[in-house]
């Protein structure tokens, strides 16, 4: 006789089986916000903004003022604001030329500043008595510098230009995102007058488009001013950015994280620290310095006042350059300037070693403390010209 057996099924998955399944996980979730939160604050507490990335923890951004009013920026979108605004109209009402520095960070930047530091468009403007505007990029060569120039010319003419020309700038190239709003027809005009100029022109159109190609995405569906995605996505940035500071913060955290690590590991991978030699790229080199030359022509074109000036370089320790390149180089410098009747200065030795600066711990070879900004601004204020009773070194020319 068979014996049918009957097998018990399994006891089911009830409420507080689910509940211990998944508490695992929740558990892993909770450490994991936790820890992102950590990390986040970490790094908002760093406190280095995202415009300052490249400027190391031991330099700070100085905005400039005399009067009440702004004669400097290292931002191409405030450039329009400060170049022909109140600062340069305000000389110009009284009779003084409208004078304007170009160059890097070295202009804005202030090396472990105290309060009431002052940078160098400001001193020399106290210097002259009147506005000397400083439009600054940080690490600029000179297409874009090119560029800066011809959109003052276009905007508003400047009577007296000083340049700085830094052998470390020579190795970037072409025009960096963001420039691309100092893009105009009368802009366009002058810098077609040279192969330089044009090529700046096509930088700047590749810009252009790629903002514009930015703005549709990967189904091609294009994100217009007035699209449902625009005014979304517009609605959430703006709706987080009231409500979270860390969401406020995100830029600077990414400039924090790629100063304080990313660049650190870089470095350590490679032996890299700022003694180490960089090599010159040839091509770009050529680039720069055609691009100078176009600058120096367009300004002798337009009557502008141009000093080109190599600035001070530190001298108490061997600085990160090739020595016989930087001479050649030096020297090319100067002769470019005899041939276009263009005004040079070497202020290489100009800023004594105590007022150089450091760079988390290691040498700053560009940045200096705010007596290298007065001892810079004093010796552009005498070579330009600038003040009551001084003559520009143009003067016999113009």
């Amino acid at each position: 006789m068979t014996t049918n057996q009957v097998s018990t099924p399994p006891p089911g998955r009830g409420p507080a089986t689910a509940a211990r399944d998944i508490r695992p996980t929740i558990v892993r979730w909770c450490v994991s916000i936790a820890l992102a939160w950590a990390i986040l604050e970490g790094y908002q507490r760093i406190g280095l903004r995202g415009d300052e990335a490249a400027l190391g923890a031991d330099n700070r951004s100085v905005a400039a003022s005399v009067g009440g009013v702004r004669v400097n920026s290292w931002q191409a979108e405030e450039f329009d604001a400060v170049w022909g605004g109140p600062g340069s109209e305000a000389a110009a009402d009284r009779g003084h030329p409208a004078a304007l520095i170009l160059g890097n960070s070295q202009l804005f930047s202030v090396n472990q500043p105290a309060p009431g530091d002052e940078p160098v468009p400001e001193v020399a403007s106290e210097l002259a008595g009147y506005p000397v505007i400083g439009l600054s990029l940080p690490n600029a060569n000179l297409q874009e510098h090119l560029l800066v120039f011809a959109w003052t010319l276009a905007r508003r003419r400047p009577d007296v230009v000083a340049l700085g020309v830094f052998y470390d700038d020579l190795r970037e190239d072409g025009i960096r995102p963001g420039l691309d709003v100092l893009d105009s027809p009368q802009c366009r005009a002058l810098l077609e007058r040279s192969a330089s100029g044009r090529a700046v022109v096509a930088d700047v159109e590749k810009r252009i488009a790629e903002r514009e190609t930015s703005r549709t995405d990967l189904q091609g569906t294009t994100t217009a001013s007035q699209s449902l995605q625009e005014r979304t996505e517009s609605f959430l940035e703006g709706w987080l950015r009231d409500r979270s500071y860390l969401w406020r913060s995100r830029d600077d955290m990414m400039a924090a994280l790629q100063v304080k690590h990313l660049r650190a590991l870089r470095n350590w991978v490679f032996r890299i620290d700022a003694r180490t030699v960089r090599p010159m790229i040839s091509s770009r080199y050529e680039k720069n310095m055609a691009a100078l030359d176009a600058i120096m022509q367009l300004a002798r074109d337009e009557g502008v006042c141009l000093l080109v000036y190599v600035p001070p370089l530190r001298d108490d320790v061997a600085p990160p350059y090739d020595a016989k390149a930087y001479a050649a180089w030096r020297a090319d410098l100067e002769a470019a300037c005899g041939r276009r009747g263009v005004e040079f200065a070497d202020f290489g030795p100009l800023v004594p070693a105590e007022h150089w600066g450091s760079r988390g711990g290691t040498i700053d070879f560009m940045h200096f403390r705010a007596a290298g900004h007065r001892l810079l601004a004093t010796a552009l204020a005498d070579r330009l010209g600038l003040g009551t009773g001084k003559e520009s070194p143009c003067s016999s020319t113009r």
